[in-house]
């Protein structure tokens, strides 16, 4: 084993275990007789600890410092969420533009109530599909629209009924 040790360097990554975990006892003996490994390692030890130091003097810093900072992001944070609500703003208009295209752009659709040709009915989707503006993947939002909008009427039918029952 120790023969082994002697035969290749130290490794960074067990340099570095060493100083910072603790679990330097294996590497002690080739330490103890490898200059270049015991050199590496005081040229770590020296940055580490140089690294506590600059951590240490940056951590006392005045609180004017600490003051300053807070307000800066403070400024940062206020900045960020005044774009972010006109952006909530910009998207909830667009959507309501959107709901209203579609509401006024495509109509409750007829149905026919007398028996028709299946030849002219595929004639009349084809010339519908063709003439659609609004992509096939947003057909689901339209029917609901429509059906909302049905609900609505029949309602407002059902209420002026009742009022006229009471008259």
């Amino acid at each position: 084993m120790k023969a082994e040790t002697q035969e290749r360097h130290v490794s960074e990554e067990e340099l570095s275990a060493a100083l910072l975990e603790g679990a330097g006892e294996a590497i002690l003996p080739h330490l103890a007789s490898c200059p270049a490994c015991r050199e590496e390692a005081e040229r770590l030890r020296r940055a580490l600890a140089g690294f506590a130091e600059a951590s240490r003097a940056e951590a006392e810093r005045p609180e004017s410092d600490w003051a300053q900072q807070r307000a800066v992001i403070n400024e940062r944070i206020g900045r960020h969420a005044s774009g972010t609500r006109r952006l909530v703003w910009a998207t909830a208009a667009a959507a309501l533009a959107l709901a209203a295209n579609l509401a006024l752009q495509h109509g409750p659709r007829v149905e026919p109530t007398a028996q028709i040709d299946p030849d002219h009915l595929l004639l009349y989707e084809v010339q519908r599909a063709v003439g659609r503006t609004l992509p096939e993947a947003f057909e689901p939002a339209r029917l609901l629209t429509q059906e909302m909008a049905r609900a609505a009427e029949a309602q407002t039918n059902s209420d002026n009924s009742k009022q006229g029952e009471k008259k």
